[in-house]
């Protein structure tokens, strides 16, 4: 079970370098989470209310603060992330606790996710508007039937092209094509990888449901979990690199 290999062996990449995770990713993150604290939560906590009043209320502030929330998160993503592959793959090590910021890596990063962003929006519409033929007179479960397969395809493409995102991270320029030709023959392991995913992930997030995600218990507990995610999920595309385009095997 491949799959499990990848997803376990991804987990052990952040656990085994706890130390040079923490130096590539507490700063950048810290200023994310502040952001969030500033920015975030007063949006949430309009969310949460539920009403058409809240909203209104909020006024232009709290959403243009959101804004800047989301533009921020954005970028610390991109740091990390960068910084995290040029450290698997290249054994780049951080220097101190602020990782170098490397602009041009995280523009092609940035730029490279943007295309795959599209590329899945685009085909995912053209397989919805077809399997939504077949959908629409089955009501309930038709739309359920249409997200999933929308989901599955979605999915399967990223994970086929993920392998462009730590190419961008290390400076080399890999093509779509080259990416989808390296991965041949992993729909199987992205099966396995997704499902395990999703369920550690409905697992992990089950303690947020013992208080509002506005409240002192949600946002530490969404915060370090956010954090360790992220690492993981950036492990995930390393592992994809390094295993499929530089032929390294997964221990």
């Amino acid at each position: 079970m491949k799959g499990w290999e990848i997803l376990a062996h991804s987990v052990r990449l952040v656990f085994n370098n706890i130390e040079q995770a923490l130096k590539i990713s507490a700063v950048p993150y810290a200023i994310s989470a502040l952001a969030f604290l500033v920015f975030g939560l007063p949006a949430i906590g309009a969310l949460e209310a539920g009403t058409a009043e809240a909203l209104m209320n909020a006024g232009s502030g709290v959403w243009l603060g959101q804004l800047a929330y989301i533009i921020i998160s954005v970028i610390v993503t991109l740091w990390i992330a960068v910084a995290w592959h040029r450290y698997v793959l290249m054994e780049e090590y951080p220097e101190g606790w602020v990782p170098r910021l490397h602009s041009g890596p995280m523009t092609s990063y940035f730029l490279s996710s943007i295309l795959i962003g599209l590329l899945i929006f685009g085909v995912v519409l053209v397989v919805s508007l077809l399997v939504g033929l077949i959908a629409f007179g089955l009501g309930p479960s038709g739309a359920f039937l249409l997200g999933l397969v929308a989901m599955a395809v979605g999915t399967y493409i990223f994970y086929r092209l993920c392998a462009v995102l730590p190419a961008a991270a290390v400076g080399r320029t890999m093509r779509f094509g080259e990416a989808w030709e390296a991965t041949r023959g992993s729909g199987g392991t992205i099966a396995v990888l997704v499902l395990l995913v999703v369920v550690a992930s409905i697992i992990i997030q089950m303690p947020t449901t013992l208080g509002s995600g506005s409240s002192i218990f949600g946002i530490i507990y969404s915060l370090i979990v956010n954090w360790l995610s992220m690492l993981i999920g950036v492990s995930v595309l390393t592992t994809f690199y390094g295993h499929y385009v530089e032929g390294r095997p997964i221990d």
